[in-house]
């Protein structure tokens, strides 16, 4: 059992196995800044020294009247190239992490079980995938990178503030601990109304995603008018939560908003008296408005890091949630590559249940089929038939027992390559967007269009694939919405067809189909299965009754095996399913 990691661990992972492989690129970000912030300083000084020495004083000097006038030009032309620069290697740097971390999250996502897909929520995990990425790199990497720059601007400003008025500068000073007490009065409540907002549109995403997903099921039902109610509801909640969050981020900008202008009015005020009193200069009142108006934006950002990597901290959770869930199924040490005939596959008293609290599927199920043939798996639902497949393309993992294939552990043959031997057809006609050509060449691009069309024709999907605008380059929509069942059914078997397996699993792949379709996609079954190995699993007896050894399972159990003429000369399951469903053909 994996243990959960305090919260506040993710963010020194992030930064450690993220952030710290850029160093170089953060220095130079953090150099820029440094410079920049440098830069600005001097301006406050020029102004002062302007004011001072040129537009009050007596008797001005002209050359520094123009050596002021040209510095603080050159000054702001090289700070709005430090920006450009800046802009350009930050965006690559949060790109980059960014990009990094989709793919981390990529490669564990194709790495896990189908067991911690049936538990999980797509809407939530495709915005753990594509979203939180970039909320971690542009909340954690742009806020620390620039809070590191600004706390040096605070502490260099300050420095800068004392040297030239002690007085004036305990007063303006004494503004910010008050920026930083409002700032740490509303951040639970801006965390807080953060997480849920962000966590409420996890959830509207979610609705649409599978509202999208099965369109056909709310039309077949009318239940448009219900699906938009549940919506509505739905984004009610965030909406409400989103003016909640405007509410609070108003106030706390209310709230600074009087701390910079008390701190304005300090300046002038203090400012004022001193000068009444001979103690400063006019340009000095001058220099502490602008090296304030420089200064109060770094102490928001620095007390902005704190709400940012805890408005972080949600994200990085759920990602390193992803990245730490455990894989299921992997390679043994040393499993061997599978590149040899398949010979026989056995399942050596295999049991099997999809959770713990769960009943058994397979109970104690021992069965074997040696190449060569067809062999048809048929039973009532929930008889444990697709379960089988499964376990025999390590979907899943028995619990208890063992599948082997020619005599091995499936766990001791590399993963991959035991797969390839196999082709599957599954009964959920699945297909990509993107063209013909992309979907039959899936995971093969280097196969040849004269590949291609032999598997379709195979399939016999060559005629409707030529009769289309553009052949193999037409495109499909997403799912293959735009062709018949029956069409993406013989796609679904070239693609099959195209890798050359040892063995096809065939799992219900006509049960959606209409009658007709049905017979006509069986023919074609039978004969590209001639000669082949296959695996047949089907509800319908019309899809086996050719097969060499018919396995009947109910309730996880083998009840019946044998060659079709067998089983319908003796009374059971099969026998009743045949004549019951030659009956109603």
């Amino acid at each position: 059992m994996v243990r959960p990691r305090p919260r506040g661990s993710n963010f020194w992972r992030f930064i450690r196995d993220f952030v710290l492989p850029h160093r170089w690129v953060c220095a130079l970000l953090v150099g820029n800044v440094l410079v920049q912030t440098l830069l600005s300083f001097w301006l406050p000084y020029a102004a002062m020294e302007m004011v001072d020495r040129v537009l009050d004083a007596p008797a001005p000097d002209l050359r520094l009247a123009v050596f002021l006038v040209v510095s603080v030009l050159a000054v702001i032309v090289a700070n709005q190239g430090l920006v450009y620069l800046f802009n350009r290697l930050m965006f690559r740097l949060v790109s980059g992490l960014a990009q990094r971390l989709r793919t981390r999250l990529a490669d564990r996502l194709l790495e896990l079980s189908q067991q911690y897909y049936d538990g999980a929520q797509m809407g939530r995990l495709m915005m753990t995938a594509l979203g939180d990425p970039s909320n971690i790199t542009q909340q954690l990497t742009m806020g620390m990178i620039n809070a590191l720059a600004q706390a040096f601007a605070v502490f260099g400003g300050c420095i800068i503030l004392f040297w030239i008025n002690v007085p004036l500068s305990l007063a303006v000073v004494a503004v910010f601990p008050l920026m930083v007490l409002t700032f740490a009065w509303m951040r639970p409540r801006l965390v807080d109304i953060s997480e849920k907002t962000r966590e409420s549109w996890g959830i509207a995403s979610g609705i649409v995603q599978e509202k999208v997903g099965g369109i056909r099921v709310v039309r077949s039902f009318a239940a448009e008018e219900l699906e938009t109610r549940r919506f509505k509801e739905r984004m009610d909640i965030h909406a409400d939560l989103n003016i909640r969050s405007a509410g609070l981020n108003a106030t706390y900008g209310f709230l600074n908003g009087l701390c910079i202008h008390l701190g304005y009015m300090l300046v002038f005020l203090v400012g004022g008296l001193l000068l009444f009193r001979g103690l400063t200069t006019k340009g000095t009142i001058v220099a502490f408005y602008g090296y304030f108006n420089r200064l109060f934006p770094a102490v928001l950002l620095i007390c902005n890091l704190p709400q940012q990597i805890l408005s972080a901290q949600g994200s990085l959770d759920k990602v390193f949630g992803v990245l730490d869930a455990p894989v299921l199924i992997r390679n043994r040490p040393g499993a061997r590559d599978f590149d040899e005939p398949l010979r026989r596959i056995d399942f050596d008293r295999v049991s099997f249940r999809y959770g713990a609290h769960l009943p058994l599927v397979l109970d104690a199920l021992s069965l074997g089929m040696a190449s060569g043939g067809q062999i048809g798996v048929i039973g009532p639902s929930g008889a444990g038939k697709s379960t089988l497949m499964a376990l025999l393309l390590r979907f899943y993992e028995p619990t208890e027992g063992a599948v082997l294939v020619n005599g091995r552990d499936l766990r001791d043959w590399d993963l991959r390559g035991l797969r390839r031997a196999f082709g599957l057809v599954p009964q959920e006609q699945m297909l990509f967007t993107g063209t013909i050509r992309e979907n039959i060449a899936y995971a093969r691009a280097a196969q040849g269009d004269a590949r291609i069309w032999a598997a379709l024709d195979e399939a016999e999907a060559a005629d409707f694939v030529r009769g289309l605008d553009k052949g193999l380059d037409s495109r499909l929509g997403e799912r293959g919405v735009s062709l018949s069942g029956g069409q993406k059914q013989r796609l679904a078997i070239a693609r099959a067809l195209l890798s050359d397996p040892q063995c096809l699993v065939l799992d219900n792949c006509t049960s959606a189909l209409d009658g007709e379709t049905e017979q006509r996609l069986q023919e074609t079954l039978r004969r590209i299965l001639e000669g082949r190995s296959a695996l047949i699993i089907s509800h319908r007896a019309s899809s086996v009754v050719h097969c060499r050894d018919i396995w009947v399972l109910d309730g996880g159990r083998l009840v019946e095996r044998g060659p079709a003429r067998e089983l319908l000369e003796t009374p059971g399951y099969f026998r009743a399913i045949h004549s019951q469903q030659a009956g109603l053909s």
